[in-house]
């Protein structure tokens, strides 16, 4: 389904996803895990520049413009935010708050998200909010060490994915995590009755 898309992101997550479980895998020895690891690049080459072709664009043009807009994207939100960093705005969407701070400074009317969830909840929710957020990802993952490696790694992968995207946006991703979580929780409850 994610080539059918031709979306980048969506396919780098794929790959993200796929080299963590290969890795953290126990069955696998070091020599097969590096081994499936470099087919894995030897395979990603080719289906890059499909997905790249198949959208008209030029690896140069495309990844470049891609980079460059983020980037100006979390230049203009941090800017946002330097104006009320304890508390931020509040929750609105943060592409109307980003858009519309930089169309009063005139250089550009629409900005869009800025496909980072750090930088989302620190314009909305300040430093506190941040921390917060923080706190709870940071207790998911403790959890997930305890008492899960699967939900250990969902966890670090959204939290790494969430850097180039909006993974805690996602309703139907999140579904999948508090569903995750909770049958986590209730199976290492039923465990300690148990035992």
């Amino acid at each position: 389904m994610i080539l059918i898309t031709l979306s980048r992101t969506a396919l780098l997550g794929l790959i993200i996803f796929y080299l963590i479980y290969i890795i953290g895998n126990n069955r696998f020895s070091f020599q097969n895990k590096l081994a499936v690891v470099l087919i894995a690049v030897l395979l990603l080459i080719p289906l890059s520049y499909f997905v790249l072709m198949s959208k008209g664009a030029s690896f140069g043009s495309t990844l470049e413009h891609t980079f460059l807009t983020r980037y100006f994207r979390w230049e203009t939100a941090i800017e946002v935010f330097a104006e009320h960093p304890l508390i931020g705005y509040g929750l609105d969407r943060s592409v109307n708050i980003v858009s519309n701070y930089h169309y009063i400074g005139g250089n550009m009317p629409e900005l869009g998200s800025t496909h980072n969830d750090y930088i989302d909840v620190l314009i909305k929710s300040g430093i506190i909010g941040l921390l917060v957020f923080l706190a709870f990802c940071m207790k998911v993952i403790c959890e997930g060490i305890r008492k899960s490696r699967l939900l250990f790694l969902i966890m670090l992968l959204m939290l790494a994915f969430a850097v180039i995207q909006n993974p805690f946006k996602n309703v139907l991703l999140m579904f999948y995590l508090y569903f995750i979580i909770g049958a986590v929780l209730l199976n290492f409850h039923k465990q300690n009755i148990l035992s």
